[in-house]
């Protein structure tokens, strides 16, 4: 496939730009930024921001206490030609220190660093894909909004108030969490829940009063064999049993077990039969006196493969032929913001930052030319919403 004359100028521009975005990913690859390590947070916040005053975009930026801040920033606020949004997340799931032990490195076409495909190679994309995209006159005349958050990794639970707001007469969101396998353009993912099980029973010495006891260990055992055994291949729900506490010596029969567990979600039609599994747990009891409550909470909603996305994959799918690539649509069955946008009625895609491998290890990587090829991609979504502006 040969490429149009503005993939060509717009490959020239990402082949330029490219340099600056290794060196800003060596330093954010630098900072400690796990979710809710503030002072990592704060210094990733101010080299986003550097480069977000220099593209012209007028940054808001919301303080939460126990996640740091979250940025918002505006091109052609109220315009009304049209609203995109761009996001991508500021969090890792790594520790204070962590970044010392596996420093940031470059061998061949892989980057490496904690958090440098998921994330930050997400952020750099889009930031520089705006960038370029402004010095060759090529942004459209739509509000654009850069929203990159603090707390992804545990679930947006701040973040999320954002994308509320924002996803107001919004017409696109684009999410660049790291590309998968072949490149593909993610058009739906599962979502996912967290299930807190809770068992009451009856404390009694083991020995003496062992018949007046009423184990909520065994009674919590039973429960989460109970929901193991209804993971649904039909729906696609399995059932995951994280932790399970009870109890506290040998010698008292528990009186009181928890359990943590998680499902994915399909769509919401597995939410639903979700629901029913978790809450029928407290219809019965296998030991006479125990009693069981259930909490079912979403993490994330199912991103579902709407005509909206695929209205949105096609705008990404357009461009990605203008600079001769044909990157096929797919799906996954992790969970990303990208849940929220879509659950919210706006267009969404995600994997529109660079290809990554071994994410939430110490070997994380990026493929570097990756990184040029998806800015070079977003800069031509940027042109074409130019030309229907």
């Amino acid at each position: 496939m040969q490429q149009s004359n503005c993939a060509q100028r717009t490959l020239q521009k990402t082949q330029e730009l490219l340099p600056r975005q290794l060196a800003l990913l060596e330093q954010f690859a630098g900072i400690d930024c796990g979710t809710g390590t503030l002072p990592g947070n704060a210094k990733v916040v101010e080299l986003v921001c550097q480069v977000l005053e220099e593209i012209g975009a007028k940054v808001e930026l919301t303080e939460c206490p126990k996640t740091g801040k979250h940025v918002v920033a505006r091109l052609n606020a109220g315009s009304k030609k049209g609203k995109i949004i761009l996001n991508a997340h500021l969090d890792t799931v790594f520790h204070p220190g962590d970044t010392q032990k596996h420093p940031f490195h470059i061998e061949g076409d892989w980057a490496h660093g904690l958090g440098v495909a998921d994330c930050k190679g997400g952020v750099v994309t889009s930031l520089f894909a705006a960038l370029g995209a402004k010095e060759l006159g090529l942004l459209p005349d739509w509000e654009i909004v850069f929203l990159y958050n603090a707390d992804e990794e545990i679930g947006s639970p701040t973040g999320r108030k954002l994308f509320q707001a924002e996803s107001k007469n919004t017409n696109y969101a684009f999410v660049f969490e790291p590309a998968r396998e072949n490149n593909g353009i993610i058009t739906f993912r599962k979502g996912i829940a967290e299930i807190e099980v809770q068992v009451q029973g009856k404390e009694a010495h083991s020995g003496l009063k062992y018949h007046e006891g009423r184990s909520a260990n065994v009674e919590l055992a039973s429960k989460v064999l109970e929901l193991y055994g209804k993971n649904d291949p039909v729906h696609e729900l399995y059932y995951n049993i994280g932790t399970m506490h009870g109890g506290t010596t040998t010698g008292i029969i528990p009186g009181f077990a928890q359990a943590a567990c998680s499902v994915s979600l399909k769509d919401s039609q597995a939410l639903a039969v979700a629901k029913d599994h978790v809450a029928s747990l407290a219809d019965h009891a296998f030991l006479d006196g125990c009693t069981t409550t259930t909490k079912l909470e979403v993490l994330f909603p199912p991103m579902e493969r709407t005509e909206k996305n695929l209205q949105a994959y096609e705008l990404v799918h357009r461009a990605g032929l203008e600079m001769g690539c044909d990157f096929p649509e797919c799906h996954s069955s992790g969970s990303s913001d990208a849940c929220y946008f879509s659950s919210l009625g706006v267009a969404t895609v995600d994997a529109l930052g660079p290809y990554m491998n071994d994410i939430h290890t110490p070997a994380e990587r990026m493929y570097i030319p990756g990184l040029l090829e998806r800015t070079q991609l977003f800069m031509l979504v940027l042109a074409n919403l130019q030309k229907e502006a």
